[in-house]
């Protein structure tokens, strides 16, 4: 490998001053993604600057070594990991031998000693160290771990393996926390590779698959070789979601591509990552729903009513759902209606929660008979407060019969509701948005960030929901008696659950 000076690495670093960063790092992400991905986790515990400092880094490295005629190894989770932790424990050892009060730059500096790329591994080391440099004392931790992190990209840029044991500490680490897909569940990858280990096996009986599942699915993070150009793209959207980084994301949905022109969460993704605006949204999303057609074939007919049932529709439903929602946001209103009836069509049992969607839409202009058809229309009992509270406020703004059973109903199915919509409560300070427990205040919170306002511009309905609290909330009905929400169910196996 030709030695590289530090002002190649110098001139490196300024000539990122006149280029367009997400142009110049996505050939790095396809190729080195592991190497973003280690440093987006290091989010947490560096300054965002040096966060930008430490990608700048890596890339110019990677772009002049690769120029130097060496092509390192792709890196994966662990070895990146082992070699930080080699870094890491190998400047332990010098500051024991040094016996300092503190860590200094001569210490850190020490590490250099023999590596590859020796001077320009050095320039860059300086380069993250000289805010230290300017203040008196020594290095902060987030400062060591960022010097850290720079050794632990050279390192892997230069092919440098870590030691086996440190290597072996990391084979059964568990996945990232999930990030993926919008609506794009956990479950799938493991489900989809159940499906393929299964697709070949000729059981007898029922006894026999059981068995099968405990010893080679239940419990087990599968992972089943792709029969498929299909199934090898949509591994890729599955490592997608297993990443934190943007860039390597948009550059795996780029890859799906290349091995299936039609895979729909290629698209789906892309739509995610690589949208600037909602009307690039929706030629992604369209572009994901055509392929998801096309991959489906004559099955999109076939399965039509319970789509969302069967794996390989539900990219196309993500699709769907995408287009529908960029609609919405382009003010593309009458289309917009349409394609979410259309997804309710697709999948009668509404996996998706297109119906809540629906509702928020037609909250959002007041249309309160087209909330009462759509609550109606609805075969299934809904324990949801956005579903209760208004079915409530659509049968008193019309004046049916059956108002305040279905009031009392909402009391019984969340009690918090009322606090949320007319006193404008605030959550808890332990509240998170995308965790919502059913029949909590979390749930009535959410409720009224959305419903609040078409409950202030019913005339009379905050009167009514303040009134109906203190005269329903107590008299509840018997528990062999009918349920008020109407459903025709006992009150004990309904609402009063």
């Amino acid at each position: 490998m030709k030695m590289l000076k530090a002002s190649d690495f110098d001139e490196a670093m300024e000539a990122f001053r006149e280029e367009n960063f997400d142009a110049a790092v996505a050939p790095f992400a396809r190729e080195q993604g592991e190497i973003l991905e280690f440093i987006t986790e290091l989010g947490g515990e560096i300054s965002e600057e040096d966060e930008i400092y430490l990608e700048l880094t890596a890339l110019s490295a990677w772009r002049l070594i690769k120029t130097a005629g060496f092509t390192a190894p792709t890196a994966t989770r662990e070895t990146m990991q082992a070699l930080q932790l080699a870094r890491l424990k190998r400047m332990d050892g010098l500051f024991i031998k040094h016996d300092k009060e503190y860590l200094t730059i001569e210490v850190l500096l020490e590490l250099l000693e023999g590596h590859p790329q020796e001077e320009m591994a050095r320039s860059a080391a300086v380069r993250a160290l000289i805010p230290a440099a300017n203040k008196k004392g020594g290095i902060s931790d987030e400062q060591a771990l960022l010097f850290i992190a720079v050794q632990a990209v050279f390192d892997a840029l230069c092919g440098i393996v870590p030691p086996p044991e440190l290597l072996e500490q990391y084979k059964d680490q568990p996945p990232r926390g999930w990030e993926g897909i919008r609506d794009l569940r956990v479950t799938e990858p493991s489900s989809d590779h159940a499906n393929r280990l299964m697709e070949e096996k000729n059981f007898t009986t029922i006894e026999e698959m059981n068995k099968f599942m405990e010893e080679h699915v239940n419990g087990k993070r599968l992972q089943v070789s792709p029969a498929t150009p299909l199934q090898a793209a949509q591994d890729l959207i599955y490592h997608a979601m297993d990443c934190h980084n943007c860039y390597v994301r948009e550059q795996l949905a780029r890859q799906a591509l290349e091995i299936f022109p039609d895979c729909a969460d290629a698209y789906n993704l892309l739509a995610e990552e690589a949208s600037g605006s909602a009307a690039q949204e929706l030629e992604f999303y369209t572009k994901a729903a055509e392929a998801g057609a096309r991959a489906l074939g004559d099955k999109l007919r076939e399965w039509s009513g319970g789509l969302w049932g069967h794996l390989e529709a539900r990219p196309y439903m993500r699709a769907k759902a995408g287009m529908a929602h960029a609609l919405w946001e382009l003010d593309r209103r009458a289309e917009a209606e349409a394609a979410y009836h259309e997804l309710l069509r697709l999948n009668k049992n509404d996996n998706q929660g297109i119906r809540y969607t629906l509702l928020a839409f037609y909250a959002e202009k007041r249309e309160l008979e087209k909330m009462d058809a759509l609550i109606s229309g609805w075969a299934h009992d809904d324990a949801a407060a956005e579903w209760v509270y208004t079915r409530a406020l659509a049968a008193y703004a019309l004046n049916k019969p059956g108002a305040t059973a279905a009031l009392q109903a909402a009391f019984a199915r969340n009690p918090h509701v009322p606090d949320y919509l007319l006193k404008n409560k605030e959550p808890s300070a332990d509240w998170y948005s995308d965790r919502i427990t059913l029949g909590g205040a979390d749930e009535a919170h959410a409720y009224a960030e959305t419903f609040r306002k078409v409950w202030a511009d019913t005339p009379g309905a905050l009167v009514w929901l303040k009134t109906g609290r203190t005269v329903l909330a107590e008299a509840k009905p018997g528990r062999n008696e009918a349920c008020p929400c109407g459903s025709g169910k006992k009150y004990k196996k309904c609402c009063g659950k």
